[in-house]
């Protein structure tokens, strides 16, 4: 196998892997969308496979594909050809049939959304933490606000940081009024590893993807 213009150039194709084998079929062009599934011509014949999607999961109806139960390299082409329809603009091209629709991005709208996203991503944070019932005081040490513990938990793991390091952040929420009390992070650290937070957290999950429960059906694990 040798690579020519980053393209695959080779005298036997069962040397290749699926990968392989696919990005060989998309340079060659035989590939075509149709509603919403796409025609991928065979590499060794005159037929043609049908790629689709359940969901998230690619399909296709080849042998390759309904045996292994994974990708085929008519998949793999599907996904080359998929890419290659935004460009380095930002610009999405959308076919149809022999009807071609464009959809420019709106940068303003994107930026703004960039640019101001860790400060709405607390503000919702906030509200969301806020229908949290306050567990009944029994007996010991007041602890801080249930709903102050739950913010600084979720902040902590969209930050990314350590605890230590995270703790100017609860600072900075503080003094924009999302929180009434900063935890010192080794109290935080405690309430995170709670057994009774995991199904209160699932729940925020749950409210918090309510609004879109009309436009979105399937969500990928990191959603």
């Amino acid at each position: 196998m040798i690579k020519v213009n980053n393209q695959i150039q080779t005298t036997d194709i069962r040397k290749l892997n699926r990968e392989q084998r696919g990005k060989l079929i998309f340079e060659r062009g035989r590939i075509a969308k149709k509603n919403n599934f796409w025609v991928v011509g065979s590499q060794t014949s005159f037929k043609v496979y049908k790629v689709s999607f359940n969901g998230h999961t690619p399909v296709c109806n080849c042998p390759d594909c309904q045996l292994r139960k994974d990708k085929c390299k008519h998949i793999f082409a599907v996904e080359l050809y998929i890419k290659r329809q935004i460009n380095k603009e930002g610009k999405l091209t959308e076919t149809r049939g022999i009807n071609i629709k464009q959809y420019s991005q709106k940068w303003s709208a994107y930026n703004k959304s960039q640019t101001n996203e860790k400060l709405i991503f607390m503000k919702l944070l906030k509200d969301l933490c806020e229908n949290i019932e306050q567990p009944e005081y029994k007996f010991g040490r007041p602890t801080l606000p249930f709903s102050d513990m739950l913010f600084g938990s979720v902040m902590k793991v969209y930050t990314g940081f350590s605890l230590r390091r995270f703790m100017s952040d609860m600072k900075i929420a503080h003094d924009y009024g999302l929180v009434d009390n900063v935890p010192c992070y080794s109290s935080l650290s405690n309430f995170m590893n709670k057994e009774e937070v995991k199904p209160i957290l699932e729940n925020l999950i749950t409210i918090s993807s309510l609004p879109l429960k009309e436009i979105e059906k399937d969500f990928a694990v990191d959603s």
